[in-house]
C-alpha cells in the first residue's frame, strides 16, 4: 500500500508541476517530458537516499518532494527567461515597439481619413482628441500584454509555428547563399530584402498598365472625357512605365547592390510625389473627373456632375493618402538598406 501511495504522490507532484509550467513550454511536448522525467529521477534518487536513513517509502517520497520545492517555485525557474529591459524582456522589446508603432499608425491614419471625410461630407467621427485617446488606450493594453508575456518567459520564436520556423530557416540558408551581411542588432544573417521574381512581375504589370494609359487605345471612349484628365492620365502612364522599368531592374539585380536599390527607391519616391501633385490638381478641379453611368443602357460616359463633386474628391483624397503611405514605405526601405551595405 505504501509503495502505491508513493507512486501516486510522485505522479500527482509531476502533474502539478506540469500545470504550473509556462504555456510556451507546455507546447513543446518533448522538452516538457524531458523536464518532468529529470525531475522524477531527482525525486526517486532523493527518496532512495532517505529510505537508507530509515524512513518509510511513503515518508521518503514526501520528504523528497518537499525538498524539490513547490510546483510554483519549480515552474518559476522556467519563467526566468530572457534579458530584463524595463518591465519587458529585451527579446520581446523589438516586437513590442513594432506592434505599438503599427497599431498607433493605424489609429492615426484611420482618424485622419475620418477627419478628411468629415470635412467633406460631415457626420463622420474624427478629431485629434480621438487619436490621442486611442493611442493612450493602445499603449496601455499592448504594454500590459507584453509585460505579462515577459513575466511568463516568452521568446519571439514561441509565437512561431514549426512550419514558419522551417520557412525562416530556409530564408536564413538562402541569405547565407547570397552572402548577405550579419545584423549588428541580432547577430543573425539578414534576410533577403526583395523577391526578384515578384519585382519582375510587378515591373511587367506596371509597364503594360502604363502603356495602356499613355496610348489610350480606345479613341471613341476618350472623346467623352475632359482633355485635361486625359493628359493627366498620360502623365500617370509615364510614371507607371518608369516605375515598371525601375522594378524590373531591381528584380534583375536581386538582393545585391543595396546602394543601387536605394537610388531607385529615391526615384520611385519622386514619382509618387509627382502623382500626388497631379491628384491635388484633380481635387482642385473636380469637374474634369471622368464618370461612367453603368445603370444606363447603353452606359453613359463623361465627366462627373456637380452634386457628386464631394464624393469624387473624397475618393481622390483617399487615393492620395495611399500614394503618400507607399512613399513612406519606400523611405523606410531606403533607411533599412543601410544594414545591407558590406
Amino acid at each position: 500500500m505504501s509503495e502505491r501511495t508513493a507512486e501516486l504522490l510522485i505522479k500527482e507532484f509531476l502533474k502539478q508541476v506540469k500545470e504550473k509550467l509556462p504555456e510556451w513550454l507546455k507546447e513543446k511536448k518533448d522538452e516538457t517530458r524531458e523536464i518532468l522525467d529529470e525531475l522524477e529521477d531527482h525525486v526517486r534518487e532523493k527518496a532512495r537516499d532517505l529510505s537508507r536513513e530509515g524512513h518509510s517509502q511513503e515518508d521518503s517520497v514526501r520528504l523528497a518532494i518537499s525538498h524539490m520545492g513547490t510546483p510554483s517555485s519549480i515552474a518559476k525557474e522556467y519563467k526566468r527567461r530572457g534579458t530584463p529591459k524595463y518591465y519587458i524582456s529585451e527579446e520581446l522589446w523589438p516586437i513590442y515597439t513594432k506592434v505599438l508603432a503599427i497599431v498607433c499608425s493605424i489609429i492615426i491614419i484611420v482618424n485622419v481619413i475620418f477627419i478628411v471625410l468629415n470635412a467633406i461630407f460631415g457626420g463622420f467621427p474624427g478629431d485629434f482628441t480621438i487619436s490621442f485617446t486611442g493611442i493612450f488606450a493602445a499603449f496601455t493594453v499592448i504594454t500590459i500584454i507584453f509585460v505579462v508575456l515577459s513575466m511568463e518567459g516568452y521568446f519571439p520564436e514561441d509565437f512561431t509555428s514549426p512550419a514558419e520556423m522551417k520557412k525562416k530557416e530556409r530564408a536564413i540558408e538562402k541569405a547565407k547563399a547570397l552572402d548577405l551581411p550579419i545584423s549588428e542588432k541580432t547577430g543573425k544573417q539578414l534576410k533577403p530584402f526583395i523577391k526578384p521574381g515578384g519585382k519582375i512581375g510587378e515591373g511587367i504589370f506596371s509597364l503594360v498598365f502604363g502603356l495602356i494609359l499613355i496610348l489610350q487605345p480606345i479613341p471613341n471612349l476618350s472623346a467623352y472625357f475632359d482633355p485635361r484628365i486625359l493628359m493627366i492620365v498620360r502623365f500617370w502612364g509615364i510614371t507607371a512605365v518608369s516605375e515598371g522599368c525601375f522594378n524590373l531592374f531591381r528584380g534583375v539585380i536581386g538582393n545585391k547592390q543595396p546602394q543601387n536599390h536605394q537610388i531607385i527607391l529615391g526615384f520611385l519616391m519622386g514619382l509618387k510625389v509627382i502623382n500626388a501633385l497631379l491628384l491635388v490638381f484633380v481635387i482642385l478641379n473636380p469637374g474634369m473627373i471622368p464618370w461612367i453611368d453603368m445603370f444606363q443602357t447603353p452606359p453613359e460616359f463623361g465627366t462627373i456632375t456637380p452634386e457628386f463633386y464631394d464624393l469624387a474628391k473624397g475618393i481622390v483624397i483617399l487615393i492620395m493618402i495611399i500614394t503618400l503611405l507607399s512613399m513612406f514605405e519606400e523611405f523606410y526601405w531606403m533607411v533599412k538598406l543601410e544594414q545591407y551595405k558590406i
